[in-house]
């Protein structure tokens, strides 16, 4: 057999050996990560959560095949710190911490503000108070927080409350339903995450949710991956954000304020 025909067997014997590979051997499936929150999801891949929808948006973009997988936000990040392959978190704030061992997309979207939550017994409180300083400044009342959670402007105020400060289990489920039974005054979240959030209990109207100026944070939110997925991946993911982000800035103009 000449040279050449060895070449064309060889390349029809490595074609057939290709297609045989089950589909997610052939070509890598992304797995992105969101969080195991009760309401969170109209059905897989479609979300309630605005942060989520406007990943969604990017995603279907991109032209990644993509999977959407559930998922304690602790879990994801562990995962990701130990460099689980072809994973990312849809939807996570950029910090110096996090990018020593992960690695971020453009940033997608942003939630500004802090928020406090609380019951319609604290709303005197909430109304008398100008700033969350002033809040906090008041009495020994407690909050339920996430350790590790960037709080902006706030953050030295948090700090503050030293054993005031409650850490909330690993969901937001359970930190509101502590907030009802009385566990502690009141709860922080994000403000646009807690806003979406509260839209979905059932019990919505048990909830008040109030910001203050001095509850500001620049937090930029993107797409944060393993250090082992590939830069063609972050690329695309990328693009797709540049081309999504009048789209998304024009859907939730909300996260501006």
């Amino acid at each position: 057999m000449t040279l050449r025909g060895i070449i064309r067997v060889r390349r029809a014997f490595l074609l057939a050996a290709a297609l045989l590979l089950p589909a997610g051997a052939r070509a890598e499936t992304l797995e992105l990560a969101y969080p195991e929150e009760i309401g969170v999801e109209q059905s897989p891949g479609h979300f309630v959560f605005a942060f989520l929808r406007a990943a969604e948006m990017v995603a279907n973009d991109s032209g990644l095949e993509t999977r959407w997988v559930p998922l304690p936000n602790q879990r994801s990040q562990n995962d990701i710190q130990r460099q689980r392959p072809n994973f990312c978190m849809a939807g996570a704030g950029i910090t110096p911490e996090r990018e020593k061992f992960a690695r971020f997309t453009l940033p997608y979207f942003e939630d500004r503000m802090m928020a406090v939550l609380a019951l319609p017994s604290r709303r005197a409180a909430l109304d008398r108070a100008t700033s969350f300083k002033e809040l906090i400044g008041r009495g020994d009342t407690t909050f339920l927080g996430y350790v590790g959670l960037n709080y902006g402007q706030a953050s030295p105020l948090v700090e503050k409350l030293g054993n005031r400060l409650i850490n909330a289990p690993r969901n937001t489920t359970q930190m509101l339903d502590m907030l009802a039974a009385g566990r502690a005054d009141f709860a922080l979240l994000p403000y646009e995450y807690a806003t979406n959030y509260v839209t979905v209990r059932p019990d919505r109207g048990q909830f008040i949710i109030r910001t203050y100026p001095d509850m500001h944070r620049d937090f930029h939110t993107a797409f944060m991956c393993s250090k082992t997925v590939p830069d063609e991946v972050i690329a695309k993911l990328n693009e797709a954000i540049r081309r999504q982000k009048p789209q998304i800035e024009a859907r939730f103009g909300e996260q501006t304020r």
